[in-house]
């Protein structure tokens, strides 16, 4: 997933932390200035392409819920 997030929204890889069986325990991507950390427990909703038709919108998306419980949607429009 770590990859995909990078390649659909530019993100760089700067710290990622793996543990057993090559699963992701903790990675740190940049984007400019900016710095998110994620890890494998916030993901609720694995990104996914939600495309609405033609004349309408498609975009990439994915949910995370944040350690205080927020619900945070994460999205890149494709067609607008």
């Amino acid at each position: 997933m770590i990859s995909w997030l990078c390649e659909a929204f530019g993100f760089e890889l700067r710290l990622k932390v793996e543990g057993e069986g090559g699963s992701v325990e903790h990675s740190e991507l940049t984007f400019g200035d900016g710095l998110i950390m994620v890890g494998p427990q916030r993901i609720v909703a694995e990104p996914e392409l939600h495309d609405h038709g033609e004349g309408y919108w498609a975009d990439r998306s994915y949910g995370a819920v944040d350690p205080e419980g927020h619900l945070w949607w994460i999205s890149q429009r494709i067609r607008g």
